[in-house]
């Protein structure tokens, strides 16, 4: 019984069409653009993303180094993005970074995003953000 339950519901799933892929998670990809990796979201994916949105984070492979100058926008695929967030570990252990300029247009730093960064010694933004934990 249980086991015919259990079947019914994956077959219900099924049919229902239950996203499971990048669009289900609200952005449309993770793209690397002039040496930065953003996570980008689109309302043409998401119905309740109401702008192009681009957040900072961990490079696929590998790490940062030198000085990172992050963008207020960023364009791919003919669509600009604004950058509102640097993600949670998106600089950790990243200690051949140097230094980061952040844009005004960077409202949220997440939990760890430079933990552990050793070589940073200077970080520039040009207002003031929320930080979601320390380390950041």
């Amino acid at each position: 019984m249980k086991s015919r339950i259990f079947h019914y519901l994956i077959y219900v799933t099924f049919l229902i069409g239950i996203p499971t892929d990048a669009m289900s998670l609200g952005y449309d990809t993770k793209e690397n653009i002039d040496g930065i990796f953003y996570r980008l979201f689109s309302p043409k994916v998401a119905n309740y993303y109401k702008e192009y949105e681009a957040y900072v984070t961990t490079p696929e492979e590998g790490n940062y180094s030198g000085d990172i100058m992050i963008p207020s926008t960023v364009t791919f695929d003919g669509d600009t993005y604004t950058v509102t967030k640097i993600s949670s570990y998106a600089f950790c252990y990243d200690s051949e970074v140097t230094s980061i300029t952040i844009p005004h247009t960077v409202n949220e730093i997440g939990t760890n995003a430079f933990l552990d960064c050793q070589g940073l010694s200077r970080l520039k933004n040009t207002k003031q953000v929320t930080c979601s934990q320390t380390y950041c």
